[in-house]
């Protein structure tokens, strides 16, 4: 298994995890979906840096990606109003 397919499967498996869980009928599973999407954000940048220079636009989308996911904890574990 070479490198490149290890990161292709967990980007895969979080990118999966993370709607699954975004659009399921659990609170939790609701709560948690941005906290593991956050989680593969480290993988994107970890797919970045093995891209090098050629990865600049991507490390825009990952910064951009994790703002979502940090809004999304931000609104999921926030006390009720």
């Amino acid at each position: 298994m070479t490198l490149t397919f290890a990161v292709s499967v967990l980007l895969g498996a979080f990118g999966v995890a993370t709607m699954w869980m975004a659009t399921g009928h659990s609170r939790l599973q609701r709560k948690v979906a941005p906290v593991v999407g956050l989680i593969a954000q480290l993988v994107w940048g970890w797919y970045a840096w093995l891209l090098g220079p050629a990865a600049g636009g991507l490390w825009v989308l990952v910064a951009l990606y994790a703002a979502v996911y940090v809004r999304g904890i931000w609104v999921q574990w926030r006390a009720p109003a």
